[in-house]
């Protein structure tokens, strides 16, 4: 670190740089996603907190700016040929990750938090981004010609690879954490025609807090969750993941915690009801969870636990001799209603006074202010964006907006013979070839988190709603 950085570093406090991806063909308008309207809730370019928002490039192709475009310089034949190729084979995906590494190179000061999110390709987009921090470090300051070096080490999964990625790191890089990753239904499927994966971005040890709201009813075949991994106890079996899981201590360990979460202290500060671990195990009764608080009750086969009890034991029991590793990732996925644009928004106007988008845009926000990662709003647009006012205009209940139905093209993909990969309850990953037809997703967790919200949608008699993902019915539990 230079005299001029070390100085600044003790002459002002440390700030929270977030960073937002929006999705394929996302941008400004008048059907926002809630990339777009999450980061207009936060403070912007004060002395404590920056905010980078990321339109799709397809949306600076259309309005000829940004830093490839030209006005006037864009034809039609050439737009219509570049979405096709993103949509296909995530073309921008790299220029995507580049720039937002790029936005953190030259902002970043020690002891700065980062923040990302995103949604669809966007939230793909913040994982690989802090997937790249983690395994290259981050780079000086101005630095620009050594960040598609940077960025080709981080894509590489070669031995020879991960070496020069380390031995990059420690020569010219800082190693950083990513304090909080919040994403809305991060997808399998980077292309339509051919998938991309990108190291880390399944499970990162890099990232202290992860939160992913999922769609229950998306079955698009292009469109399966992309869910946090956990571990493979099969060595050689873990080779099917297609995103390589790694085996090792630290994941172990750490992908433990939220697998066991059962409530959590509630919005008042009082804590929730102790797990029935009979009733829980069981499934004959579901049980309502609140997650809003720092501290967890934890099932186990013989107490009770807080998270901080479980960190202890996890330690103590599966790797005594171990070195001590870096803070638990804690990880979260809750499931809503909804199909695709349901969860990440973009399906109907902004002036739509209910939506089931509304639910995950308002869940994300107070998982921020829960995890204390540093983030600061803006108080008059909480206020411009509060909850809606009553029962008749539940959000539970408002629209939901199946492709399969609207865009019938998309049955295409789901009659033609697909290769699948998919981890069960017990942690094995399983490789096939099957013909989709519009089946549900597949929940692998044993006891699936759904928002409460989804039990209000399913309550509502006129509704008749059943989620369209595939779980073991009785099993899941209800969380706030």
């Amino acid at each position: 670190m230079s005299g001029s950085d070390s100085e600044s570093t003790m002459s002002r406090k440390p700030r929270t740089i977030v960073l937002c991806f929006d999705g394929t063909a996302g941008h400004y308008d008048a059907t926002n996603s809630n990339v777009v309207k999450l980061f207009s809730l936060f403070q912007k370019d004060t002395n404590e907190q920056l905010a980078y928002y990321q339109a799709s490039l397809l949306a600076e192709c259309e309005a000829g700016v940004g830093t490839y475009f030209s006005p006037g310089t864009v034809s039609p034949l050439f737009m219509w040929f570049a979405k096709l190729m993103d949509e296909a084979f995530a073309w921008y995906l790299d220029a995507h990750v580049m720039q937002g590494y790029q936005y953190l190179m030259n902002n970043y000061r020690e002891g700065d938090k980062i923040c990302l999110f995103g949604f669809s390709r966007g939230a793909y987009t913040a994982r690989a981004l802090a997937g790249m921090l983690n395994k290259v470090g981050l780079i000086p300051r101005f630095n620009i010609q050594q960040v598609s070096f940077a960025y080709k080490l981080y894509k590489r999964t070669d031995k020879q690879g991960k070496i020069l990625a380390a031995g990059f790191k420690q020569t010219f890089s800082r190693d950083v954490r990513v304090d909080f990753v919040g994403v809305w239904d991060t997808v399998q499927s980077t292309g339509i025609l051919m998938n991309r994966s990108l190291p880390f971005t399944d499970s990162n040890t890099s990232i202290r807090t992860f939160r992913q709201a999922l769609a229950l009813d998306e079955h698009r075949a292009k469109f399966r969750p992309n869910l946090y991994h956990r571990l493979d106890p099969d060595k050689v079996n873990a080779g099917l993941d297609p995103e390589h899981a790694s085996g090792s201590f630290f994941l172990k360990f750490k992908t433990k915690m939220h697998n066991k979460v059962g409530t959590l202290k509630s919005k008042s500060g009082k804590k929730g009801p102790k797990c029935d671990r009979k009733k829980c195990s069981s499934g004959k009764e579901q049980m309502t969870v609140t997650i809003n608080d720092e501290r967890a009750c934890i099932r186990t086969e013989d107490d009770i636990l807080t998270r901080d009890d479980i960190i202890i034991r996890v330690v103590e029991e599966e790797a005594p001799t171990a070195p001590t590793p870096p803070a638990a990732t804690d990880v979260l996925e809750v499931w809503f209603s909804g199909c695709h644009t349901d969860i990440g928004g973009g399906a109907v106007q902004d002036d739509v006074k209910t939506s089931l988008s509304h639910i995950t845009l308002q869940w994300m926000v107070e998982q921020i202010v829960a995890s204390q990662c540093g983030i600061l709003f803006d108080n008059d647009a909480l206020e411009r964006n509060g909850p809606t006012p009553s029962p008749e205009l539940s959000d539970a209940l408002a629209q939901m907006h199946d492709e399969l139905q609207m865009q019938k093209l998309w049955w295409l993909l789901e009659i033609i013979p697909l290769d699948f990969a998919w981890q069960g309850p017990d942690g094995l990953w399983h490789k096939t070839w099957s013909i989709h037809l519009g089946r549900g997703r597949y929940i692998p967790d044993p006891i699936p988190k759904f928002h409460y919200t989804v039990k209000d949608r399913m309550d509502d008699k006129t509704l008749n709603y059943k989620p369209r993902a595939v779980y073991e019915n009785g099993k899941e539990c209800f969380v706030g």
